[in-house]
């Protein structure tokens, strides 16, 4: 049984090899990019690149992970996005079909792609 765009499906109606958490993902990534690069009232916050999101299995938690630019004073921004958090939450309830749109924490990571900060365990 064929499920467009290639994808096969399971038995029971599942599409193999993708998860709903991985395509929500990708757009929060390139939504919350955009937001920070075209929208924000903060001028720190378009010296930050998003390099990935992670997604609990259930779409209730999403973390942000994100670099800043060499040069520009890291406490300054995550300072402004602290700040922006609640805004951005807006508008990703409003840009993507969600029923819940997920509690969301940012993480930043230096050039090498090492964190900065460990997150906490997803809340279950």
């Amino acid at each position: 049984m064929r499920a467009g765009k290639g994808a096969v499906m399971k038995p029971g109606g599942m599409k193999q090899g993708f998860r709903r958490a991985d395509r929500v993902s990708k757009e929060i990534k390139e939504i919350v990019a955009i937001l920070f690069s075209r929208y924000a009232s903060e001028s720190n916050l378009s010296f930050v690149t998003i390099t990935n999101v992670s997604l609990s299995d259930d779409l209730k938690s999403a973390r942000i992970f994100y670099t800043v630019f060499p040069g520009v004073d890291s406490n300054l921004v995550a300072e402004a996005i602290d700040r922006s958090q609640g805004w951005v939450r807006r508008e990703l309830s409003r840009q993507i079909q969600m029923k819940f749109v997920p509690k969301i924490q940012f993480f930043p990571q230096d050039e090498s792609g090492e964190l900065l900060e460990s997150p906490k365990p997803f809340d279950l």
